[in-house]
């Protein structure tokens, strides 16, 4: 019995300091499989890479569906009885899920921003320009107008300096799977 926390001992250190298995071997012992490689030019997330103009306002029309989304549960939140001011025992509650409904229209008007400046970086660099004109946004008044260009305008034929063309690559998959 005194031998038995040294078996113990010696088959963890053997796990450890064993040659590598196949897959075969390990069938039903638990495996560390490696992350999947952050593809940034394919993401809807990065800032890498050309979107067409079909999808530039694909993904627009999402930003603004989200937006919409985010803001209107706040907005609906004072139509509650115990979210008005002065009317006594429900103004704690309304306050709360007040509070609750800012932090998650916060959270998802980031994530509609954050995807709102990828899909235009990405759209820049289809017509071959930097990503940085998306700062064009920033004038006052005049911001919608870049936005609304960049949707119209056509996109660099052929490859360009920020990836291959959108168009190509689509003309090229649907060419090898017709069905």
């Amino acid at each position: 019995m005194a031998d038995e926390p040294d078996l113990v001992a010696s088959n963890e250190a053997a796990q450890y300091d064993a040659p590598a298995q196949s897959a075969g071997d390990r069938v039903g012992t638990a495996q560390v499989i490696a992350p999947a490689q952050f593809d940034e030019e394919h993401s809807i997330w990065g800032f890498k890479g050309r979107i067409t103009r079909s999808e530039f306002w694909i993904r627009m029309g999402a930003v603004l569906a989200g937006s919409v989304i985010a803001c209107l549960p706040s907005m609906l939140i004072y139509l509650l009885p115990s979210a008005g001011i002065g009317t006594g025992i429900g103004e704690g509650i309304g306050a709360v899920l007040a509070g609750i409904l800012m932090l998650a229209m916060v959270t998802c008007l980031v994530f509609t921003c954050w995807l709102s400046l990828a899909t235009q970086v990405k759209r820049w660099h289809d017509v071959n320009l930097s990503g940085w004109m998306v700062l064009l946004n920033c004038v006052p008044y005049l911001g919608i107008i870049p936005c609304i260009i960049l949707g119209c305008l056509k996109g660099t034929k052929g490859n360009n300096r920020y990836g291959i063309d959108p168009l190509a690559s689509q003309t090229e998959s649907h060419n090898e799977n017709p069905s």
